[in-house]
C-alpha cells in the first residue's frame, strides 16, 4: 500500500512499508494409540484439520548499508497482525544491475 524511503547520507538508509499480506495455514494434527502409566491401553485416536487463508495488515522496517554502487545489505523486521500473526527477521545481500 505504501513504501517511505528516508536516506540519512549516501551509504545509510532506513525503508518502511505498510501493507496487506495474504497468508495460508495448514495445519494436520493426528494421535493415535498410547499406553497409559498404569499398563492399559487405551486405543483412541484423534484429528485436528486446520486450513485457513486470508489477509492481513503488514509494517515492515528496513535498515539499509551501501557496501558500494552495485552491492547493499539490507537487514528488516516485519510484523504481521491478526490471529495468524507473526514477526520475521531477514539480512538480505543486494546487487544492483
Amino acid at each position: 500500500m505504501g513504501t517511505y524511503a528516508y536516506p540519512f547520507n549516501d551509504r545509510i538508509a532506513v525503508l518502511g512499508k505498510v501493507g496487506l499480506s495474504r497468508y495460508s495455514v495448514d495445519v494436520e494434527f493426528v494421535t493415535e494409540e498410547y499406553e497409559r502409566l498404569d499398563d492399559e491401553e487405551e486405543d483412541e485416536s484423534e484429528r485436528f484439520f486446520v486450513q485457513e487463508d486470508g489477509l492481513e495488515p503488514t509494517v515492515s522496517g528496513s535498515l539499509i548499508l551501501t557496501l558500494n554502487e552495485n552491492i547493499a545489505v539490507d537487514f528488516s523486521v516485519s510484523k504481521m497482525f491478526g490471529d495468524f500473526g507473526t514477526t520475521s527477521f531477514s539480512l538480505n545481500f543486494l546487487h544492483f544491475f
